[in-house]
């Protein structure tokens, strides 16, 4: 079950604005996007911390578009659609990198392609097709990736699907692949906030899946 998470001061809201030559998702005076404050049905208080400047998951509730959102006390001026965390997970038989890369032509559809890609089988991996609407996370595909026969992926497959298909694996999954990071090389000279948001005017909220907090941005004009 995802948790919904408010700030202090009530709904947050955020306008794209100009600084310099870059466009930024600017939040309204007072408020601090990487506090938030969780009331439980008994009234009880939580504070979640996000960390300054730390790529954290973001989703937009309208289109169902997802990125990885930099998030400053006051804005977010940059936000990545891909993340390759270090390490080696077992899938089977198979060791194997996963990459998140989030670009999707129907993000309605689905908006969390995980690749599985082989470490012991150059060119073999594995795409699967994920769709994330913020209270659940269920599988639309599990397919060879574009260039991997389906002859050289079949068990790799069989594999993925068994991981992406149990309720407990995927949130498994979704935690270790979504957690807070900061990329070594971010690009800072590529600020994209008007890119991925396309709109002036959102209001911000804070949902918790799978132990892991995720920014929703709701589309106002």
């Amino acid at each position: 079950m995802a948790s919904k998470y408010r700030l202090g001061q009530g709904e947050a809201f955020a306008s794209i604005k100009s600084a310099g030559n870059t466009e930024t998702l600017l939040a309204d005076r007072g408020v601090d996007l990487t506090r938030w404050r969780l009331l439980d049905p008994t009234g009880r208080e939580d504070v979640r911390d996000l960390g300054r400047l730390v790529m954290s998951p973001v989703l937009l509730a309208q289109s169902g578009r997802k990125g990885f959102a930099r998030v400053g006390s006051t804005r977010i001026t940059y936000v990545r659609d891909s993340a390759v965390h270090p390490g080696v997970q077992r899938v089977g038989d198979e060791s194997v990198k996963v990459e998140v890369l989030l670009r999707s032509e129907d993000p309605s559809t689905y908006n969390l392609p995980i690749a599985f890609v082989s470490t012991s089988r150059p060119g073999v991996a594995v795409h699967a097709k994920m769709l994330f609407t913020g209270s659940s996370l269920r599988c639309v595909a599990v397919e060879p990736a574009p260039g991997t026969s389906e002859a050289d992926a079949h068990k790799l497959v069989a594999a993925c699907r068994r991981v992406v298909e149990d309720e407990a694996a995927r949130r498994s999954l979704f935690a270790s692949q979504f957690r807070r990071f900061k990329y070594n090389r971010l690009g800072v000279d590529r600020p994209n906030a008007w890119d991925f948001f396309g709109a002036m005017r959102w209001r911000l909220g804070l949902i918790e899946y799978a132990d892991t907090p995720v920014l929703v941005a709701s589309k106002v004009y």
